[in-house]
């Protein structure tokens, strides 16, 4: 197995250890973490440059002969990638079937893009599915590209030259480099089973529509760039192959991005008509001190009576202490903190609740660590304690809570303590924690 960091990945070292114990004993022959220097000339920082760091890498630690190199299959993914438990035995099934191709195919899954797409609106669900349609309608059996999550052999990757590092779009990119330098038209051979790739479907009706409007501009800039590459490298492929791959790729892509464009004025029409009825919410972010005047508290009030939201974060605590409603509305003020930041251990109460359901039992992290002052705990739904043993200067005991949520006067109130450092909206745990609070106090939503 092998995990590639960009140069600038957050905290890498740590996460390289913990990937190293994780899969030790995980049956890999050889897990080999590689790390993708930041610059290099006529590199672009992204998937293409960081897989073909990592491959050439490991082809170099593996020293395979080239003889040997059909009888290896890579799958390049990404890190939120879910694999079936036989996704490896599928590929290798179809590639023995097929009498091992080793230069002239290419292996896809059907691809389901998001983790808990069963749970969501029916709409959500149909517009996520159509995604999957696209690709096993058209993008697989007219060999136009893959998407994302793919396998190969070495041999390809070898004589393809890898995968070139100033481009983006690693999936299209491979197909068209790798025509030009075997010389002939690659073939996608779908494998029969499917792969969950990371969310990219919105988890209400009008989110949804905002992420379509997303990923039609990610195909019109990635096609952008997709077609200029192939442009630029027609003429090394042979004439048929490089008109009937162009002709497919111009048809398909032509046609999305019609529809792109039309869908780009639609969203816009649908989101006036339906941004009405989205429950919104007021953030706090680490802010201190007295920050609203009286007209301005009344009016706060008022609109989260309504039955809207407020989400407050960590400093947010030290904020407003002559309002006597707002500290019913957060459920305590700072009290003080310890003089350094610190290692501690939070014990997660409630794993069922939006913001929480993620987080492991025990979650250690490095922050600066609150004490709290006019608390009103019993009032609130505890989501997150913090163990007082596992660091210095805690005022509150066994139960010291650190994030928490309620149904406050008519609407919605989310706080967690968590984030005085930046690096903190880095940690893919905490943003998801944070996601959850938001998602509660906009819809109410708790599962």
């Amino acid at each position: 197995m092998v995990i590639s960091f960009e140069e600038k990945t957050p905290e890498k070292k740590k996460k390289c250890q913990y990937l190293q114990d994780r899969f030790k004993d995980a049956g890999f022959e050889q897990i080999i973490l590689t790390v993708h220097p930041y610059g290099l000339p006529n590199e672009i920082p992204g998937k293409c440059s960081n897989s073909n760091y990592g491959l050439r890498m490991a082809v170099n630690k593996i020293n395979v002969a080239d003889d040997d190199m059909k009888n290896i299959l890579v799958t390049t993914c990404d890190a939120d990638s879910k694999f079936p438990p036989n996704y490896i035995a599928a590929l290798t099934w179809k590639y023995l079937q097929e009498n091992q191709p080793a230069l002239t195919t290419i292996y896809q899954s059907p691809l389901f893009y998001n983790w808990k797409l069963d749970s969501l609106s029916f709409i959500t669900r149909v517009t996520g599915l159509l995604r999957s349609l696209l690709m096993l309608g058209a993008l697989i059996p007219f060999n136009i590209n893959t998407m994302s999550i793919f396998s190969y052999s070495l041999s390809l990757a070898k004589q393809g030259n890898f995968i070139h590092p100033s481009y983006q779009m690693d999936d299209i990119i491979c197909l068209i480099r790798w025509m030009g330098v075997t010389k002939r038209r690659i073939r996608i051979s779908m494998i029969p089973v499917a792969v969950i790739s990371g969310p990219t479907s919105g988890e209400t009706v009008e989110f949804e529509i905002i992420e379509w409007a997303r990923q039609a501009r990610r195909w019109t800039i990635g096609a952008a760039e997709v077609f200029h590459y192939f442009i630029i490298k027609a003429k090394h492929i042979p004439k048929m192959a490089a008109f009937s791959w162009g002709f497919a790729f111009i048809i398909y892509y032509g046609v999305l991005l019609c529809t792109a464009g039309l869908f780009g004025l639609t969203s816009t029409l649908s989101m006036i008509l339906l941004v009405k009825r989205v429950p919104l919410s007021i953030t706090y972010v680490i802010t201190t001190g007295d920050v609203l005047d009286e007209s301005q508290q009344e009016s706060f009030k008022s609109f989260y009576r309504s039955g809207k939201g407020f989400v407050g974060i960590h400093a947010a605590a030290d904020t407003e202490y002559a309002w006597s409603w707002y500290n019913g509305l957060l459920g305590g003020y700072f009290a003080g903190h310890p003089s350094r930041l610190q290692n501690a251990t939070l014990n997660i109460v409630d794993q069922n609740f939006i913001a929480t359901k993620h987080l492991p039992k025990q979650w250690k992290r490095f922050d600066e660590w609150y004490n709290f002052q006019m608390t009103q705990w019993n009032k609130v739904n505890v989501l997150i304690t913090i163990d007082e043993k596992s660091y210095y200067g805690g005022e509150h005991g066994k139960i010291h809570p650190m994030s928490w949520y309620q149904n406050y006067d008519g609407g919605r109130s989310f706080y967690t303590q968590l984030s005085h450092q930046q690096d903190s909206y880095l940690d893919s745990l905490f943003v998801q924690h944070l996601l959850g609070g938001i998602q509660y106090a906009m819809t109410g939503r708790t599962k």
